[in-house]
């Protein structure tokens, strides 16, 4: 029930907050939604400027906003200004789009994730994994995360699009990179200048990307229409169910492609890196790990979909790595007509946020939780959990449509790296910052060096 007397839930107050808040929020955006729900509980409000903007917190909240209200709930951003230029890149794609075009695009999406497909996915994974780190030798020093964004652009370039993005990789991933940043060049006003350094960077990746995926559609489409195996097929081959005639545009088409290539790389290199930055930290839980890399999967062993199950720990690692630095880490939506969430009267065009960030550090459900803890995610631990108290991949309607494959490919690239190196620290390396852009990632890189295991 609404408290009496409340129009808003609690939060920071004040004649100076509007002005605190916003210096606060871009000093440490995660930090600032962790402090807002232990200081203002399961629910609260706060104002940027003459906004206000409602933070969920709770599992309860969570779940309304994206479940139960899903329907009147659009997608946002929290600058206004990042989400127009996330969708200049990503255009009509499923991150972006809303109401019976996102579903009919996404009912045609799903079934490039489902089992029967994820077989082959497997097998590309195992096979550019061991490519990238055949060079590494015993103490070479390498950027962890720039290594994994080339790993995964690479894998989603092969496996769902069925093309080999070869030397162009590193291009690619410098121009995703400089994409992703759309939050960092809000915090400075000259960059939102047309013609600033920042925004002529951004104008330039915008165009070397739109001329890879415009060739990767232009080559598949010449090149005969059958199904390969992967999304692009699915996407190309789609029909309109009345008339029979293609149910994609190449604009369509494209905005699927980018939404899929920046979204379904990144995320993942991310949360590796941080896995590794993890079990560098606590060597009882690296070793743990590797016993159970070595029971499940022998020397001469290549890991399959077959595999996954007995990978019980594995999984546990990269659970609880997504639980202290979840990819996504604010998740927004606008209210398109008024609503009543958590007992508060929303009106229309009000801008709700859910952080995983935050809630899966709630010590009501995560004891000690700063503490990294992979024994968290036991069977038992799980189901005493409400579900929304971790939604790394968000939830409902909206949730991830690659969710099965990102599953998959962060747990076989940390099998396949972690059962044939150690991974610490580079000597003299200073310790990863996050930076909370779009994902969130390490600000300068993720400097290790390798050691093979005996």
């Amino acid at each position: 029930m609404k408290p009496p007397f409340a129009a808003h839930p609690p939060g920071p107050r004040g004649l100076l907050a509007p002005v605190r808040n916003l210096f606060d929020l871009r000093r440490d955006p995660p930090g600032y939604f962790v402090d807002l729900a232990r200081n203002h509980g399961p629910v609260s409000s706060f104002q940027l400027g003459a906004r206000r903007l409602y933070f969920f917190a709770a599992p309860e909240g969570v779940r309304e906003v994206l479940v139960t209200h899903a329907a009147v709930m659009h997608k946002g951003f929290l600058i206004r200004r990042v989400w127009e230029s996330l969708v200049g890149v990503m255009g009509n794609g499923l991150l972006t789009s809303e109401g019976p075009f996102h579903d009919r695009q996404r009912r045609l999406v799903v079934p490039s994730f489902h089992r029967e497909r994820l077989a082959g996915y497997a097998a590309t994974m195992v096979e550019e994994t061991a490519a990238h780190t055949s060079s590494w030798a015993d103490g070479t020093t390498l950027n962890l995360a720039e290594v994994l964004s080339h790993l995964t652009l690479t894998i989603v370039g092969r496996a769902l699009f069925g093309t080999d993005l070869g030397g162009s990789v590193g291009e690619i991933s410098r121009a995703m990179s400089i994409l992703l940043g759309l939050v960092e060049r809000t915090r400075s006003p000259l960059a939102q200048w047309r013609y600033s350094r920042a925004m002529r960077a951004y104008h330039r990746a915008r165009m070397q990307l739109d001329a890879v995926v415009g060739r990767l559609v232009a080559e598949r489409r010449t090149g005969g229409e059958h199904d390969r195996g992967d999304l692009l097929s699915v996407l190309l081959l789609a029909r309109d169910e009345e008339t029979g005639a293609p149910g994609m545009t190449d604009t369509q088409v494209r905005d699927e492609v980018m939404t899929i290539m920046l979204a379904g790389h990144e995320t993942t290199a991310a949360a590796l890196a941080w896995t590794f930055h993890l079990l560098a930290r606590h060597p009882a839980v690296e070793t743990r790990l590797h016993a159970e890399l070595d029971a499940v999967l022998p020397p001469g062993h290549t890991p399959t979909l077959a595999d996954m199950p007995r990978l019980t720990y594995t999984r546990q690692v990269l659970s609880e790595t997504m639980r202290l630095y979840p990819p996504a880490w604010l998740l927004v939506r606008r209210t398109i007509e008024p609503v009543t969430v958590a007992g508060y009267d929303l009106p229309k065009d009000a801008t709700c946020l859910l952080s995983p960030y935050a809630t899966q550090r709630d010590p009501h459900w995560f004891p000690e939780p700063e503490r990294f803890q992979p024994d968290r995610w036991e069977e038992g631990q799980t189901a005493a959990r409400p579900k929304h108290s971790y939604f790394p991949f968000g939830g409902g309607p909206r949730s991830c449509a690659g969710e099965a494959f990102a599953w998959l490919e962060g747990t076989i690239l940390l099998a396949e790296i972690a059962r044939r190196w150690r991974l610490a620290p580079a000597p003299g390396s200073p310790p990863p910052v996050p930076l909370a852009s779009i994902t969130l990632r390490p600000r300068d890189g993720m400097w290790m060096q390798a050691r093979p295991r005996k």
